[in-house]
């Protein structure tokens, strides 16, 4: 999914909790369970990951996850100027955190055992989809989740 959907998903969540101990959680679970909804965005190619454990990204797929990332940056200071709430930002960071977390491919991490596990879980839990069925899924779950929001 797109950092944008996760992150909104964590603005809804803040907006119903306001413990932060429960909204680190629900924004976890939130991230993991918004995974498993088929869906496209672009990211590496899997089974290459599943069976060799390297990660190859084309510069498509670059561009669409910093053009991505750049509206999550932008999303965090807008969820803040609407709603002026610390713990919807927070929410908002930690329901992207699991894919951020993905970037630790690139530094001394991935010889961390742990830290590969953790990647072929989450690689694992991914529904992939084709381009537009999965891009109309993710419109779908961000219209919905902005209803709830607003």
């Amino acid at each position: 999914m797109f950092y944008l959907i996760h992150a909104l998903l964590g603005a809804l969540i803040a907006t119903n909790i306001h413990s932060v101990l429960l909204i680190i959680i629900a924004c976890l679970a939130g991230h993991f369970l918004l995974d498993m909804i088929p869906h496209w965005d672009g990211l590496w190619d899997r089974k290459e990951f599943n069976l060799t454990g390297k990660i190859s990204i084309k510069r498509s797929t670059f561009l669409i996850q910093s053009i991505d990332f750049l509206i999550f940056v932008n999303l965090i200071y807008l969820l803040y100027f609407l709603f002026g709430s610390k713990l919807i930002v927070l929410a908002a960071f930690i329901s992207v955190l699991p894919d951020m977390m993905k970037m630790g491919y690139y530094t001394k991490l991935r010889q961390n055992r742990k830290f590969m596990k953790y990647l072929r879980f989450h690689s694992k839990i991914q529904r992939e989809v084709g381009w537009k069925i999965g891009l109309t899924t993710q419109l779908i779950i961000l219209i919905i989740i902005l209803e709830a929001l607003f």
